[in-house]
């Protein structure tokens, strides 16, 4: 029986003039694609980028978003025009994809997920790493328990982001622009632990609860004997294509392995709390106080934009 051929959804992308674009272009050519427009206030590099994609450019994305009626926006414009442009896409009547973070305080994204549940469309946020494969495998174990009761996760990753980096646009690594800068951006077990390093997998067993062998060894040090185990990978390579063939696999089949705006808002609030407990100099509880730190997010950014 032949196969029948995967339903190709409408895309426009706005803020086609980005930097970003580029870890787009392979996703931009899937099967499960279609791109009718793009938008960008640099019109000379839209254009060109338009043409790239063989679509009509707009300078003006409202009016793209009126004129072409997609199913898929994809947003990769700077953090700070995220949430507006994501209300302003689902109120189109669109479902929409955005690169992370999703915004750059917690309320915003708190309204980005009431603006989709309105419109009763899907809000997916790009989190590519997702998909390397020792991180899919890290996953399901977690899953599957195998590691027990998580009491504490050590995480140390070495992106290296140069100035060259930073000088790219002006926006970004400020406060008004992102939100901060490394932290919301490039930042976001009791019977066992994970080593992961990128390509490879560990778990390392240990022949005794940790709680177990606390409550009951003879011994004033050490710890329970351990059995290291190399895994056997999952599929997957981290790219942006994965984030959005996730995604059209949400929309075309109702699957749930994308990232969804509750999970993209999950990391913004953790990273607004650092920010938050590190100028406040106090411990954070969660919910977040949104108040508080869309405050403390108004006065940095009037104090730096003095400087």
């Amino acid at each position: 029986m032949q196969q029948m051929p995967e339903e190709r959804l409408r895309h426009v992308v706005i803020g086609i003039g980005g930097a970003v674009f580029t870890e787009h272009v392979p996703a931009l050519a899937l099967p499960t694609v279609e791109v009718v427009a793009v938008s960008d206030i640099n019109v000379e590099k839209g254009k060109q980028r338009a043409d790239q994609l063989h679509c009509a450019f707009y300078q003006d994305y409202h009016q793209m978003l009126a004129e072409t009626r997609p199913d898929v926006a994809v947003i990769i414009t700077p953090p700070i025009l995220h949430a507006s442009m994501t209300i302003d896409c689902f109120e189109a009547g669109c479902h929409v994809l955005v690169e992370k973070p999703m915004a750059i305080q917690v309320a915003e994204a708190d309204a980005m997920i009431d603006a989709a549940s309105r419109s009763q469309r899907l809000l997916g946020v790009i989190f590519q790493h997702r998909f390397r494969p020792e991180i899919r495998t890290a996953h399901k174990l977690l899953q599957e328990g195998l590691l027990g009761n998580i009491q504490r996760v050590d995480l140390t990753a070495v992106w290296t982001r140069s100035h060259a980096y930073y000088a790219q646009a002006p926006w970004r690594a400020t406060w008004a622009g992102e939100g901060g800068g490394v932290l919301p951006s490039q930042g976001v077990g009791t019977a066992g632990t994970l080593e992961i390093d990128r390509g490879t997998l560990v778990v390392e067993l240990l022949d005794m609860d940790m709680r177990e062998y606390a409550a009951n060894s003879p011994t004033t040090f050490g710890s329970p004997a351990s059995r290291r185990n190399p895994m056997i990978l999952e599929n997957g390579n981290g790219s942006h294509s994965e984030a959005y063939q996730s995604f059209h696999n949400a929309i075309l089949h109702g699957g749930s392995s994308y990232g969804d705006g509750v999970q993209g808002r999950m990391e913004l609030e953790i990273a607004n709390a650092m920010t938050y407990s590190s100028y406040k100099h106090c411990e954070v509880e969660f919910p977040l106080d949104r108040q508080g730190y869309a405050d403390l997010l108004k006065d940095l950014i009037q104090q730096h934009s003095k400087k």
